[in-house]
C-alpha cells in the first residue's frame, strides 16, 4: 500500500466517523443550535424533549468525531462548533465532486 492510498484511507475513516456522528437527527439539530453560538449543556437540554444524560451522550459522540469542542467554565461545560473540522470535511469530501469542486477551490485531475 502506498503512502498516498494510506492517507486516503485515514481520511476516509475520519470522514466515516464524522458522517456516522451526523447521521442522527438530534445531533444534526444540536450542530445547528451551536451554529448560533456556544451553549451550556443546560441551554442545549432546554431546546429538546430529552433528558440531560441523553443530550450528554449525543454531545460526546459529536466531540469524539471532532465536530464540537467543550470548555469547562466554573460549574458549567460550554460546547461550541469546531468549525475547522466542518470546513475540512466539506472541502475533503464534497470537493471530490466536480459539481462542488469550484465551491471548495479544488479540482483534482
Amino acid at each position: 500500500m502506498s503512502r498516498k492510498s494510506f492517507r486516503i484511507e485515514i481520511d476516509l475513516d475520519q470522514m466515516t466517523e464524522i458522517f456516522k456522528a451526523i447521521g442522527d437527527s438530534t445531533r444534526q439539530q444540536i450542530l445547528v443550535l451551536l451554529e448560533q453560538g456556544p451553549k451550556t449543556v443546560t441551554e442545549i437540554v432546554e431546546k429538546f424533549a430529552l433528558a440531560q444524560p441523553t443530550i450528554s451522550r449525543h454531545l460526546a459522540v459529536l466531540r469524539q468525531a471532532g465536530l464540537v469542542e467543550s470548555e469547562r467554565q466554573g460549574q458549567h461545560v460550554v460546547y461550541s462548533l469546531r468549525e475547522s473540522t466542518i470546513n475540512r470535511l466539506c472541502a475533503r469530501f464534497f470537493g471530490q465532486f466536480s459539481c462542488c469542486a469550484e465551491i471548495f477551490g479544488k479540482k483534482d485531475s
